[in-house]
């Protein structure tokens, strides 16, 4: 269940009002965080298809040891340029970017008039 405390936060976010300076910033760190986490798996999962180490792909990709371990152990780190070399060094490429409405992750633990507008109304049964 949802506090009155979370829907009072996430609700500029789901009304598309001005976000608050504290939200962003959350937001931008958790979203930090993920993306991170989607390379250091992608990362994960072709070192071990092409038998690949940070070492083996840092030389490929002309970076130093250093700077890959650096890129891969914390997410503050990440650049698009620094994605980007990245990608390239594991052979990875993409066809959309993957992305998902923030109403939809919170849709079912939050009720704000922006989705009573947009839910059809019960028939009664009487």
């Amino acid at each position: 269940m949802i506090t009155t405390r979370q829907r009072q936060f996430l609700t500029p976010i789901l009304e598309w009002e001005i976000l608050p300076i504290h939200t962003l910033i959350y937001f931008e760190e958790q979203l930090r965080r993920r993306l991170h986490s989607v390379i250091l798996d992608a990362f994960k999962r072709r070192a071990k298809e092409r038998g690949l180490t940070q070492k083996q792909l840092a030389r490929r990709i002309h970076r130093s040891p250093v700077t890959v371990n650096r890129w891969l152990s914390t997410s503050s780190n990440l650049t698009l340029d620094s994605i980007a070399v990245l990608m390239v060094g594991l052979g990875m490429d993409f066809d959309e970017f993957p992305f998902t409405p923030i109403e939809k992750t919170v849709r079912p633990a939050v009720e704000t008039p922006l989705y009573r507008r947009a839910m059809p109304r019960r028939q009664s049964t009487r």
